[in-house]
């Protein structure tokens, strides 16, 4: 009888020690996925940030390619009227 309770308590204190490393190795992967989703968080902001000045600039380009277009029919126009005017 003893010796059954001597192997019980033996037993009980190998479960307690394997809960112990399951909790330390679940607080471990606990703190390990925190900080790799916080820095997940991060990249996503800073990529949203780049995002949104590239868009700018394309807008801005955008804009610029507009008024040399417009110009650009502008002075076709001038000079198809020259070409006119001089009969070319």
């Amino acid at each position: 009888m003893e010796e059954l309770l001597k192997q019980m308590l033996a037993e009980i204190k190998e479960l307690k020690a394997g809960q112990a490393r399951i909790e330390a190795a679940t607080t471990r992967i606990e703190y390990n996925h925190g900080t790799m989703l916080k820095a997940l968080i991060d990249a996503r902001e800073v990529q949203q940030d780049v995002n949104d000045m590239i868009i700018e600039k394309l807008n801005t380009i955008a804009m610029k390619v507009d008024t040399q277009d417009l110009l650009i029919r502008k002075h076709d126009r001038e000079l198809d009227r020259l070409k006119k005017v001089i009969n070319i």
